[in-house]
């Protein structure tokens, strides 16, 4: 009994500290990069559109990578789509080039969230 004990104990921490080690999901990322989509549409709201009424942002995970100090390397590929026709473009239409970004990510009290370069 005392065998299975330690063992399940053992069994215990290591799948916690798994589940620690785990990067940000996809969710999290975008959940994450919501802030900087704000910024965006009140750029937007300055020339008189309603960014989200007018355009769709989609975020794709294209690589996760732990980094030796704890932080998680996330490169990530916006595409900004129209949801109806406007003054440039067609309903559906890709607004732009693709984007790609490399973002830093930490686990805070929150949640994840974005951290600066540094």
């Amino acid at each position: 009994m005392k065998k299975f004990s330690r063992a399940f104990s053992i069994a215990v921490l290591s799948a916690a500290l798994v589940a620690c080690s785990s990067g940000p999901s996809d969710s999290d990322v975008q959940a994450a990069l919501k802030d900087t989509i704000k910024q965006v549409e009140q750029v937007y709201a300055a020339w008189g559109i309603n960014f989200s009424e007018t355009f769709d942002i989609d975020v794709k995970v294209k690589n996760k990578s732990k980094q030796d100090d704890g932080r998680w390397l996330v490169q990530t590929e916006t595409i900004m789509r129209a949801k109806k026709d406007w003054v440039k473009g067609k309903k559906g239409e890709v607004v732009g080039q693709p984007q790609t970004d490399n973002v830093y990510m930490v686990k805070g009290d929150s949640g994840w969230i974005i951290q600066n370069a540094r």
